[in-house]
């Protein structure tokens, strides 16, 4: 069985990155349902 280490450093890293990229994608979806809208709301 191989154990793979990974230290702290690296970790937080790998977290930051994942909670980043999701707030990014909640953020660009907000943005394309935004003008979605506004594009509806002109008519």
């Amino acid at each position: 069985m191989i154990l793979f280490y990974i230290d702290p450093g690296t970790g937080m890293i790998i977290i930051q990155l994942i909670v980043a990229g999701f707030a990014s994608v909640l953020i660009f979806f907000k943005s394309i349902k935004q003008k979605i809208k506004d594009f509806f709301k002109r008519k």
